[in-house]
């Protein structure tokens, strides 16, 4: 039913285009400029709404002060200080890393990676890791607080 009510619908404003085509050919023909005109407005804003709006999947956080340290960079760095003790470091995929702060400058970060071993072969690896911030001007490095602990699973 509703098929044949948007069919019928459909129908009559195509003949009232035609009409208005034939009767008055230049009104017609702004009409339908201004229709593709509005699509046109529409089109754009979509186009724009997508480039520089809506919600991205990323998590917007509030920008860090870079006198802080944080855990994500405590993460890099543990990752840095594994893949040093790695035989392939260039193969190393981290994966499962949980951070723990242990104090405002001290964090333990913990994880698995996955790397070549001597003979190629990939191996899975959980790995341990406790750094400390140290100030460096306005950033900040990291030092290892404990020696990384890294054991090849079965």
């Amino acid at each position: 039913m509703k098929d044949e009510a948007r069919k019928q619908a459909r129908a009559e404003r195509r003949a009232e285009f035609e009409r208005k085509r034939v009767e008055d050919p230049v009104g017609a023909r702004k009409d339908m400029l201004r229709g593709f005109a509005v699509m046109g407005v529409v089109a754009a804003a979509v186009v724009a709404f997508a480039v520089f709006g809506g919600d991205d999947d990323e998590v917007r956080a509030a920008p860090e002060r870079p006198d802080v340290p944080s855990e994500f960079g405590a993460e890099v760095a543990c990752e840095d200080f594994v893949s040093d003790r790695l035989r392939s470091p260039s193969t190393a995929d981290f994966s499962e890393q949980v951070r723990t702060p242990l104090a405002e400058d001290q964090f333990r970060v913990q994880g698995q990676v996955d790397s070549e071993n001597g003979f190629g072969a990939t191996v899975r690896a959980a790995w341990s890791c406790t750094v400390r911030a140290v100030p460096n001007g306005n950033d900040h490095d990291w030092e290892l607080v404990d020696e990384v602990q890294i054991a090849q699973r079965q």
